[in-house]
């Protein structure tokens, strides 16, 4: 049919003197650029342009058999166009030809870049090679021809243009990747470079570059061109047009140009900034720096920032310095850039915030004197001491707080006198500080004071005691006294803390004395368990055994026996008073306990 319509176009061309080319503006039809990996089925679109006002036109698409073998067509995009519309007697030659006209001849108009159809081709070769699909088929004489008309019957100008096609075995032969080695002397302006195209064509595809030989959740950069960035390792990830993943992963990287030796830059120390427990934070953190191990060679302008350079406050009051102090805690960064060289280095540091919290614990001896002496003691100590640098300082209770006029230093405060006390504790590493207010309480220890008898002398536990009859001061410092007079004797002694105790009162009567003694035994003297008394007449009012510290190891009262038996076995042996009160009147003898048997 499209002949007989080339044909009334010849006569009209007769019968009209004109040229059967139009004049208006053209035609072109052309077939995608694709890839295909080898063994998929390769798919190319025809696609056409300026197609305005068509009545009906021919054409063919050409391949290299030994390349690509005719599967078929899909993807009609125009109406009346389908399968029947190619003749396919010369696809095993690679030539497939084409032909459309309406079934009611009404002209048709499409926008630029419509799909005409789509056609399908297995891949033959294993070789990674680039073909192409085209439009010219010679395999007829004339060749055989690409016409469109509109609908005046026109033939109109038609440019053709075939499609390449990549043939590989893995999508990443078709990128091709660019790199630019970074020489930049500062490593916050690097100016390496990486650059990507899909078979040449970067327009179509999404470029994500990534730091590092991974891919991660984020890309680093997305674009075909990932500027400024310094020497190391990257990967590329690809996707198509249709966001489709095209290229997981490829493997980039950037060379350092080598450039004058870097100075080495490295952290001497840092102080971490203190916070005490009792006020604001302070600014006592500092950084200092150092320059090829302490050897700077040149002139270096060196700067310091709060946080990156990039992003930071500068403190100007540290330029040119290595060190930077009063600081507050957080991140530095310092800039060191050679005079001679011009690069420019940088080092962060940090300063760490060091909560001081001076915990004391206290605690008290409490003085045992009576009088004005002292003997009680405070104690403070801090947890942690041996990570601070504390230092000690006491005070009384209104003294005004001046460590310069303190009454002691160190943990221990000594020989104190009942009362209450101040604490100061000060870290000289933070200036930190605490205090505690301690109280030494009284515990006034009073003597026991024991007198007794023995025949006619009356001993006391004490060697200093001071001796009374009747209440009145008879004698002084003594450990006995041998009475002249009847009476009620005591004794009062004081101990070494000044405290006094006095005794209760011992009758001693001169009178009958002698027959008291003559009418009581002991014996046998000395004896092993038991000592027996021996009583004539009478009632014995008590009987008290003491050892010779004074203590009390038994007593008896009101014995009417005239003969007793005292077990004492279970004493140590030595020397025991034994006191007897019989008609008023008391005796002591002494007896001396031998080993038991």
């Amino acid at each position: 049919m499209l002949r007989y319509i080339f044909s009334f176009i010849l006569i009209l061309f007769f019968f009209c003197q004109h040229s059967v080319v139009a004049q208006q503006e053209g035609v072109s039809i052309y077939a995608t650029d694709e890839h295909v990996i080898i063994g998929d089925i390769l798919s190319v679109k025809i696609k056409v342009n300026g197609f305005s006002d068509i009545i009906s036109f021919q054409s063919s698409i050409n391949w290299d058999p030994a390349v690509l073998k005719y599967v078929g067509v899909s993807d009609f995009g125009i109406r009346d166009l389908g399968e029947n519309n190619f003749g396919i007697t010369n696809a095993l030659q690679g030539h497939v030809r084409f032909l459309w006209e309406p079934a009611n001849s009404t002209s048709l108009s499409v926008e630029d870049g419509a799909i005409l159809f789509s056609a399908q081709f297995e891949t033959l070769t294993q070789i990674t090679q680039e073909t192409s699909i085209g439009f010219i088929d010679i395999t007829s004489t004339p060749a055989y021809p690409t016409e469109f008309a509109n609908s005046n019957y026109e033939i109109l100008n038609v440019t053709t243009i075939e499609g390449s096609i990549m043939l590989v075995h893995d999508l990443g032969e078709l990128v091709n990747i660019e790199s630019t080695p970074n020489n930049s002397c500062d490593e916050k302006t690097p100016n390496g470079s990486l650059k990507a195209d899909v078979n040449g064509d970067f327009a179509n595809y999404s470029f994500h570059w990534y730091n590092g030989n991974s891919i991660t959740s984020t890309p680093d950069y997305i674009g075909y061109r990932y500027n400024n960035i310094p020497a190391g390792d990257y990967t590329l990830q690809i996707f198509d047009g249709n966001n489709d993943l095209f290229v997981e992963s490829m493997p980039a990287s950037v060379l350092d140009v080598p450039l004058p030796p870097t100075d080495f830059i490295s952290v001497i120390s840092t102080f971490p900034q203190t916070s005490c427990a009792t006020e604001p934070a302070r600014q006592t953190g500092s950084i200092e720096i150092n320059v090829n191990d302490n050897q700077p060679v040149g002139m270096y302008n060196i700067s310091w920032w709060k946080d990156k350079v990039e992003n930071g406050l500068e403190l100007l009051e540290f330029r040119d310095s290595f060190r930077a102090e009063n600081l507050f805690a957080g991140d530095y960064e310092v800039a060191v850039e050679n005079l001679a060289t011009g690069c420019i280095r940088y080092l962060t540091a940090v300063v760490e915030e060091e909560k001081v919290n001076l915990q004391a614990t206290v605690s008290s001896i409490e003085n045992n004197f009576c009088a004005d002496g002292a003997n009680g003691s405070a104690m403070i100590s801090i947890a942690n001491s041996n990570e601070l640098n504390p230092r000690y300082y006491w005070f009384y209770e209104n003294d005004e707080i001046d460590t310069a006029n303190t009454r002691q230093k160190g943990k221990i405060f000594e020989n104190l006198q009942h009362g209450t006390y101040n604490a100061w504790v000060i870290d000289l590493n933070s200036d930190c500080f605490t205090s505690a207010t301690i109280v030494v309480k009284q515990n006034e220890i009073y003597p026991d004071a024991i007198i007794t008898q023995m025949n006619d002398t009356l001993y006391a536990n004490d060697d200093h005691a001071n001796w009374f009859r009747n209440g009145m001061l008879i004698q002084t410092t003594s450990p006995f006294h041998i009475p002249d007079e009847s009476g009620n004797y005591s004794i009062d002694i004081t101990n070494e803390y000044g405290c006094s105790s006095g005794s209760e009162n011992l009758y001693f009567g001169i009178t009958g004395l002698k027959e008291l003694n003559d009418e009581i035994t002991l014996f046998p003297n000395p004896f092993n368990d038991i000592l027996s008394i021996s009583n004539e007449t009478g009632l014995m009012e008590f009987v008290k055994i003491y050892d010779m510290e004074g203590t009390l190891i038994n007593e008896y009262y009101n014995i009417k026996d005239k003969f007793i038996k005292i077990y004492l076995s279970g004493s140590p042996k030595g020397i025991y008073l034994i006191n007897i009160r019989k008609d008023g009147k008391m005796i002591t003898r002494k007896v001396i306990k031998n080993l038991s048997k």
